[in-house]
């Protein structure tokens, strides 16, 4: 399933610092990562830093799909 908010490799996510902000950090999907019940993660490299996010551990892609509020997805 590769709907209009499930992030693929190549993809563009804006995060926001509040739910009435603009986006304050803008991140590009490098990989994502599936693990042996086919949970995705999505690593993400951003500009300018992002301080809530851990290179180690990535973004869920659930929660990225499910955050609307925080999360603006542009597809490529």
């Amino acid at each position: 399933m590769n709907g209009p908010r499930n992030v693929v490799v190549g993809d563009l996510v804006l995060e926001k610092e509040s739910r009435l902000g603009a986006p304050k950090w803008i991140g590009v999907v490098y990989t994502i990562k599936y693990d042996k019940y086919g949970i995705g993660t999505a690593f993400l490299s951003w500009t300018p830093e992002n301080p809530n996010y851990n290179k180690l551990y990535g973004y869920g892609c659930t929660n990225i799909h499910n955050v609307r509020s925080k999360y603006d997805i542009i597809k490529k």
